[in-house]
């Protein structure tokens, strides 16, 4: 290459880095001013374009931004008047509805742009009878679901299944069995899924199944993930009449596994082998269950999920999760039920504190709510877990230590945390109400405080639990 040449190359190189270099901080401004803004209990919400995700503020959380819009209404609206807003609505769907409250979903067409969905954000903001508007929300974060047994930074002590047995006796289920088994009382689980097949939970027949990701009208998991409901169905529902074996081979000392696998239920290689011999007794085995899939965080799915458990006026609705973010269609569906369920007695929504150690601050997530039973994890002395969520919101405590439940392919598997300490909870209360259903959600939430109160426990001054 000659002097000359080099230097022509030299130059139009040059002048393609420029170029680069200018156009690029163009591109990527632009893709940071794709934003979408709405009120979330009257607070503005900025979610921001980052890649194929939208960030919020702190940038903890990944969302997805469908182009259909949840709205909250008081009065009748019908799609005709919504389309006198924008052509670009092409359906109404009830979400949730209890008398004049109602959450519906719209859908959208031919928006191509963000801007535009923020127009018809903002325009529909300005509806005399819309209280509220958002777009439907993937929430990237699966939903905080509130088992902690595989989490090492906060390891729970174990239970035997004799131990765990003792300890349901010493708050007074199995005196509670003599008169009740749950019957009468319906029961709402709202999770990833069920197996049903498994030998624990094969004498259920399920009042409704539903999945609200597929749309089907079966609740059974759909992917190897999908662990977590089966075993929340095995604390509240498992059968007291299958055959018991001999389980002292299987005790847990010194809140340690023993190392030999032959005597480790809690050993992946020895499971099958332990599923022979242990039989978990559900705390409300005949009381009438409804089983909700609903695996993933979609605003819309969600909403649909406490519409099904209103449709079939469940008793009681056990969440052993929380969302990453607390959004208000959700919180309006939980207290809607909270306070007018059961003929105004309010449905009782068990909600887990979550397993971060955290006080959970308000219009946080699912468990900030006052109006819902919130549900904290104890160890076996009765004293708040380190790793169990805390503060004002929090109702009752409930043994959160590691026990073995009903799992896949037919399984025992571990169980602890606050999803443990909910599910408890929600048998307690299945029990309850069964002896009782006259009684307001505000009396339930002081017969359970009595219930789930340990001979252990007493002693402790549960001020603490608040302050921990």
């Amino acid at each position: 290459m000659t002097p000359s040449t080099y230097k022509k190359f030299l130059s139009a190189s040059l002048k393609s880095l420029i170029l680069w270099l200018t156009l690029t901080p163009l591109a990527q401004s632009k893709a940071s001013q794709e934003t979408i803004k709405f009120l979330n209990f009257g607070e503005p919400v900025t979610l921001k374009k980052v890649g194929n995700y939208y960030h919020n503020a702190d940038n903890k959380i990944a969302f997805k931004v469908s182009n259909n819009i949840i709205i909250l209404h008081n009065q009748p609206i019908t799609l005709k008047s919504l389309k006198t807003t924008s052509k670009k609505i092409t359906q109404k769907n009830t979400l949730y509805r209890h008398n004049n409250l109602e959450i519906s979903l719209l859908e959208t067409h031919n928006i191509t742009q963000v801007n535009e969905l923020q127009g018809l954000i903002n325009a529909l903001q300005n509806q005399k009878n819309i209280v509220a508007v958002q777009p439907d929300i993937l929430q990237i974060r699966t939903k905080k679901i509130t088992d902690n047994s595989q989490d090492n930074s906060h390891p729970a002590e174990s239970l035997s299944p004799n131990q765990y047995l003792n300890y349901l006796d010493k708050i007074g289920i199995q005196q509670l069995w003599r008169f009740t088994l749950g019957q009468g009382v319906r029961v709402a689980v709202i999770d990833d899924g069920f197996e049903l097949q498994h030998s624990a939970l094969s004498h259920i027949t399920p009042l409704f199944q539903y999945d609200t990701e597929q749309k089907s009208l079966t609740a059974t998991p759909l992917s190897r993930l999908d662990t977590h409901g089966t075993k929340i169905a095995g604390v509240i529902f498992a059968n007291h009449n299958i055959e018991n074996h001999s389980i002292e081979n299987h005790s847990i000392e010194n809140n340690n596994i023993k190392n030999n696998s032959a005597s480790n239920p809690y050993n992946e290689q020895s499971n099958n082998e332990f599923s022979k011999h242990f039989r978990i007794k559900g705390i409300a085995p005949k009381a009438d269950f409804i089983a909700i899939r609903q695996p993933n965080t979609w605003t819309s799915q969600t909403v649909t999920s406490f519409q099904i458990a209103n449709l079939y006026n469940v008793d009681i609705i056990n969440c052993s999760w929380n969302s990453p973010l607390l959004l208000e269609p959700i919180a309006v569906a939980i207290n809607s039920l909270s306070t007018y369920g059961r003929s105004g007695k309010g449905t009782a929504i068990i909600i887990a504190a979550g397993n971060q150690g955290h006080i959970i601050k308000p219009f946080s997530i699912e468990a900030s709510l006052a109006l819902p039973i919130v549900v904290g994890a104890h160890n076996t002395q009765g004293q708040k877990m380190i790793s169990s969520n805390f503060g004002k919101s929090v109702d009752v405590f409930a043994l959160g230590s590691t026990v073995l439940t009903s799992g896949q392919n037919n399984q025992y598997k571990a169980l602890s945390g606050t999803s443990l300490a909910a599910a408890i909870t929600t048998g307690a209360s299945a029990l309850l109400l069964a002896q009782d259903p006259t009684q307001t959600i505000d009396t339930l939430t002081i017969n359970l405080k009595h219930l789930l109160l340990t001979n252990d426990s007493k002693e402790f001054d549960r001020v603490n639990y608040a302050r921990n």
